[in-house]
């Protein structure tokens, strides 16, 4: 019972990897602004753009040139305007403070790399509603400068212990993902269903501590026991009445 539902999990979701559907929430986190030594506004803006399309094409799979015009053009006026500052063209720029000190601009050049990354993989928010995927790529962008330290590295176990709803929405829709690669579970469950099933799951699991993110890299880095994951995802896929 309940083989159809588990298959692949214990090798993706244990091991804390990102699954297929999952791997566009592996966004660009900051901007690599290029060599040491930045003078020109223009020098920021080439370089500081060539690390952040490279960061999005490894993240995603893909080569740079699969980056569309349109992402790109977003992406460079974002930079423009980060590079206007002092900072940015400093040897050594903070980051953090950069971010922090110009909002607007990160927010803009953060959802750039997330359009360019929606465009080179068209499938990977196939589970989500256009709305709940625009929420969740949003509180994505929002929440990383609020927990970015000195160097440039996220909190990942205190943002998520700050903001669990968020952590709901990614692992439920990254689990829903996985589910639903089983074409037997598909037959058995709706779409709506293994919605309500990713998200409930994740919610008790990180409730019951059963999900430890107390050491994660990433947002959908946890550790959690096989056998007591895989036993919370069958009793709430049993309280939908399918299985």
């Amino acid at each position: 019972m309940g083989r159809w539902l588990l298959r692949g999990l214990a090798a993706l979701f244990i091991l804390g990897a990102v699954v297929r559907g999952a791997d566009a929430l592996s966004l660009p986190h900051v901007p690599n602004l290029g060599p040491t030594r930045m003078h020109s506004l223009s020098e920021c803006v080439a370089d500081g753009q060539r690390g952040y399309e490279g960061g999005i094409a490894r993240g995603l799979g893909v080569s740079p040139e699969q980056i569309d015009a349109r992402a790109r053009a977003e992406m460079n006026d974002a930079m423009k305007a980060l590079c206007q500052t002092a900072e940015a063209r400093t040897n050594h720029p903070s980051l953090t403070k950069l971010f922090r000190a110009n909002p607007v601009a990160y927010q803009r050049l953060c959802l750039a790399g997330i359009h360019a990354g929606l465009n080179a993989r068209p499938d990977a928010y196939w589970f989500m509603s256009r709305a709940e995927r625009a929420r969740l790529l949003r509180e994505h962008c929002q929440l990383l400068p609020r927990y970015m330290d000195d160097d440039q590295s996220i909190d990942w176990p205190r943002l998520i212990a700050e903001n669990s709803d968020f952590f709901v929405r990614a692992c439920g829709a990254a689990l829903h993902a996985e589910l639903a690669r089983d074409p037997s579970t598909r037959r058995r469950y709706t779409a709506q269903a293994l919605h309500r099933i990713g998200r409930r799951a994740c919610r008790e699991g990180l409730r019951r501590g059963i999900i430890d993110t107390s050491q994660a890299t990433s947002l959908l880095d946890f550790k959690a026991d096989d056998r007591v994951w895989t036993a919370l995802i069958v009793q709430v896929a049993r309280a939908e009445g399918h299985a």
